[in-house]
């Protein structure tokens, strides 16, 4: 299953109806090659989205990997191979 949410607020509702069915919800990041510049964006948005307990990243770039490692080391992260 798989949905792309439209606000943080519809993400922590996800997250409270995945816990209740003690289900675990996982958010992807999938591209190849995030930007230097697009970074200070991410990390505010990593915040919001772990505030709302989310249970783990899905993601794909090792780059990525490493920042959100250093900046939430309290989060699961998953390696996602994605091919094209």
């Amino acid at each position: 299953l798989h949905a792309n949410m439209k606000s943080i607020d519809e993400l922590k509702i996800m997250v409270e109806e995945a816990n209740k069915c003690s289900a675990k919800l996982f958010l992807t990041l999938n591209a190849f090659y995030y930007p230097e510049e697009a970074y200070e964006f991410i990390n505010n948005y990593i915040r919001e989205v772990v505030e709302s307990g989310i249970h783990g990243l899905i993601v794909t770039d090792v780059a990525m990997i490493r920042f959100l490692r250093d900046n939430f080391p309290e989060v699961n992260i998953i390696l996602s191979c994605c091919t094209q």
